[in-house]
């Protein structure tokens, strides 16, 4: 009787966690249902434009029997706000094919209206869509890509960073922020002269 109760309590608790678990495979879209796996076309056609989109390239050298042996991999980032009641929802592809979805901070209302923008609520981890809808245009943007090399379980890695480099003006009794974003993710904030 003992063992049956155990078997019991078991499955109760596997059972509870099974939608916790497969809800990081997943994301339920509207009506719709996104898994990982799915083509870039299908998730467009289940959610629709995603308010942001962040794309990187990466090339693998792998060495197999005594060959040099090249792949190249492009990925994106799409990224949907359903506003503040929601978590904002991102989606990973490599080369067309949904491979994770992880959900960020609450969203946002975009668009119209003044939008006050605090240096304290910037904070490195955030997307690049989040500081804009959040803060809006900055003072001034600047943009360029570097290549980075690295070792990765004997694989090299070529890979395509975008940096953004958008600087907010806070007025003269406050440092401007440059923030540092490195395929759409904030790295790095630096607080430079005043602002006028």
């Amino acid at each position: 009787m003992k063992r049956i109760k155990q078997l019991v309590f078991t499955l109760l608790v596997a059972t509870l966690t099974l939608p916790h678990i497969a809800a990081a495979e997943a994301w339920r879209c509207g009506s719709r249902l996104v898994e990982v796996g799915d083509a870039k076309a299908s998730v467009f056609l289940k959610c629709g434009e995603p308010g942001w989109r962040e794309r990187s390239q990466e090339e693998r050298l792998v060495k197999r029997e005594g060959i040099m042996e090249g792949t190249s991999f492009d990925h994106e980032t799409w990224i949907y706000n359903s506003g503040p009641s929601e978590f904002m929802r991102y989606l990973y592809f490599e080369n067309g094919e949904l491979v994770r979805i992880a959900t960020g901070e609450r969203g946002f209302i975009e668009g119209g209206g003044v939008k006050i923008c605090r240096p304290e609520e910037l904070h490195e981890g955030q997307f690049i869509a989040e500081v804009d809808g959040r803060c809006g245009e900055p003072f001034f943007k600047d943009s360029r890509t570097e290549k980075r090399t690295l070792m990765i379980s004997g694989e090299k890695r070529i890979t395509t960073i975008n940096i953004d480099e958008w600087t907010y003006n806070f007025g003269s009794q406050r440092f401007m922020r440059v923030l540092r974003f490195e395929n759409g993710w904030l790295v790095n904030i630096k607080e430079i002269d005043r602002g006028g």
